[in-house]
């Protein structure tokens, strides 16, 4: 473990159910937040769960990342740490590190609880930060009523005691003070608009058309996410039923697999590419004609913004902080998660009105550039970090 003396300007301990190698919007947040706050001269620690049997320490882009033993419960959706490890392993990190500042992700994940109990026994503030609009969506009814008890109770107490909390969206913040009503803040979810530019990509669109077997007179509609029911990927499946001359690419990977492939029922058009790294993931989006986020629950949706900075035409769901992103019709089509249908309806018309959805991907791309920017979210929690040594 890192000692107390360092040359920083100051420590950020995260602790993140999630993060790499596991793949995710958040997990994406997490490290962009670590990564901003590096480059600038603060020493970043995160604690999270060994959810992929990866490394239990490593030194990732100049973050300090512990990954502690875990259940991975629920379908794995819902990593728990093991308490007697979580325990030992945070005393002895108490004894040999001093933190400025603590931060947690997502109140009903159980690394929160552990953040709190962390923040408590140093003294130290906790800043919180909350990727949810809403309470879980869940196959199960009895489940979706289990984890609104828990919202109310553990993630109200997480909201209450926390010395800052922040939303990735605007929709985040209100669902935070549903929980336990006090003053907030939006840190936005961002988007490495350098990265995501389809820009002088010939070769490389044409040699990934080939690799897909994606010809030039074919819709490409993509889907980028965690296959679980939340996401809504069947939605897609069942209302792109019936399109003519399309590709459909399912990019992601979860416990719900199995039965989108059986919705699928071997449509040669709808391809499941499985879990994909981020190149991947940007070279598919560069050659996609419209992308389709059909989620029944979200905070500010990290592949909306990358379909976005792409210049890609985007069909989303009107949940979270989509809206906060697609915030005028000419940058892209929103429509009611309870009414799927509406969904088959956006798709055919982006398929017959081509230049209409090549308009909605340049106006969502220059709204993306504008206001998602990782800089400006790294400063707010730099501001936060510096307010931290005064308590």
């Amino acid at each position: 473990m890192p000692s107390k003396k360092n040359n920083a300007k100051g420590s950020l301990l995260i602790f993140a159910a999630y993060f790499f190698p596991h793949e995710g919007g958040y997990e994406q947040y997490v490290y962009n937040e670590a990564l901003g706050l590096t480059k600038k001269g603060y020493h970043v620690t995160i604690i999270t769960a060994n959810t992929e049997n990866a490394a239990s320490e490593e030194i990732l882009d100049g973050i300090k990342v512990y990954r502690l033993p875990c259940y991975h419960l629920l379908g794995k959706t819902y990593p728990v740490l093991k308490p007697s490890a979580a325990r030992h392993f945070l005393k002895q990190l108490m004894k040999t590190n001093h933190f400025d500042l603590i931060n947690c992700h997502t109140r009903f994940f159980n690394t929160c609880l552990w953040a709190l109990w962390f923040a408590k026994k140093t003294k130290r503030p906790l800043l919180h930060i909350e990727h949810g609009t809403r309470h879980s969506s869940l196959p199960r009814k009895w489940l979706e009523w289990a984890a609104i008890l828990y919202d109310h109770t553990f993630g109200r107490k997480i909201i209450k005691r926390s010395w800052k909390v922040a939303g990735v969206a605007q929709a985040a913040e209100k669902f935070a003070k549903h929980l336990y009503n006090r003053e907030t803040m939006t840190i936005f979810n961002a988007v490495d608009t350098t990265f995501f530019d389809r820009k002088d990509r010939k070769n490389e669109n044409d040699h990934m058309k080939k690799t897909l077997g994606v010809d030039n007179n074919e819709t490409v509609i993509t889907f980028v996410s965690r296959l679980i029911y939340a996401k809504g990927a069947q939605d897609l499946i069942k209302q792109s039923e019936g399109l003519s001359k399309t590709k459909i690419l399912i990019i992601g990977d979860g416990n719900y697999r199995n039965a989108l492939e059986h919705m699928a029922g071997g449509r040669k058009e709808v391809i499941f590419l499985g879990k994909r790294d981020k190149s991947f993931i940007r070279d598919a989006l560069a050659i996609t004609d419209i992308f389709v986020s059909p989620s029944y629950s979200e905070g500010l949706p990290t592949n909306v913004l990358e379909a976005g900075a792409m210049g890609t035409a985007v069909i989303a769901t009107d949940v979270g902080g989509t809206r906060e992103i697609i915030d005028t019709p000419s940058c892209g089509m929103l429509y009611d998660p309870k009414h799927s249908e509406q969904l088959g309806t956006a798709l055919r018309e982006l398929i017959e009105h081509k230049e209409k959805g090549r308009e909605m991907g340049v106006a969502l791309q220059k709204s993306i550039r504008k206001k998602f920017s990782w800089e400006k979210t790294a400063e707010k929690i730099v501001v936060l970090i510096e307010d931290s040594k005064n308590l």
